[in-house]
């Protein structure tokens, strides 16, 4: 059974809540600026629908609070639990398999790549859950309003969809790359610090350093590349 069960089902009835609350809000917005428009901000139906429009954005940031709240800390015990279970399994491994990768490796596998994963697991689940319910209120509002308008939308929708599964695909491979290399300047950083008497013993100092930074410098191309992604896709999906 999975552990944090209540957390996880807390977390779900929460993002309903604030998502369905967020729904909301351009209704209310929407009928404040027409009867302002119109001259009657004096009227109670104005007045009602600030008030509605008030009290919808305060329940929204409430229960938003409380879902980033209860996914921060199922984050933290999902990575926990995992580190736990990956040290255990590496423990269990045979002697011949600790000959062929370095220490350093192993650490950036039981920290770093823990971290990845439960962010991926929590953090960006958590947003395409979040955007899956928003896009089917807003069709399902737009297609009450304008048919054909929503069929459009739609269409649109489907293109991002496939864009972004092919930009997610390029920029899994790029974390997995930068995982890699982040393990092997890790291994290399930790066989010198390791080894400290030996490397002071051979005056070898300069020679680990330049091993060091050739590693760290791969690193940093590899993260650019990411960056660069990222760059390129954000404007794209904000227009």
């Amino acid at each position: 059974t999975f552990p944090d069960m209540g957390l996880f089902t807390m977390g779900c009835a929460l993002m309903l809540l604030s998502m369905g609350s967020q729904l909301l809000i351009p209704g209310f917005t929407g009928r404040c600026l027409a009867a302002a428009l119109a001259g009657d901000d004096e009227n109670d139906g104005f007045k009602e629908n600030l008030v509605g429009l008030v009290a919808i954005s305060l329940l929204t940031a409430f229960f938003s609070a409380l879902r980033i709240w209860n996914t921060a800390k199922l984050e933290v015990r999902l990575v926990c639990r995992v580190q736990r279970i990956l040290f255990a399994c590496i423990l269990r491994r045979d002697i011949s398999y600790f000959d062929s990768i370095g220490t350093g490796q192993l650490c950036s596998r039981i920290s770093s790549d823990s971290q990845m994963l439960a962010s991926i697991m929590t953090t960006n689940i958590n947003l395409v859950c979040q955007k899956s319910i928003i896009l089917i209120g807003a069709l399902s509002y737009m297609f009450a309003i304008h048919a054909p308008l929503a069929g459009m939308y739609f269409g649109v929708s489907l293109s991002f969809f496939a864009f972004t599964r092919w930009f997610g695909n390029l920029t899994k491979r790029l974390s997995e790359g930068i995982q890699s290399v982040r393990a092997e300047a890790n291994n290399v950083a930790m066989q010198s610090l390791s080894g400290i008497r030996t490397v002071r013993a051979c005056t070898a100092e300069n020679f680990e350093r330049q091993r060091y930074g050739e590693k760290n410098t791969h690193l940093v191309l590899e993260q650019l590349k990411l960056k660069m992604c990222w760059t390129c896709y954000a404007p794209l999906v904000s227009m």
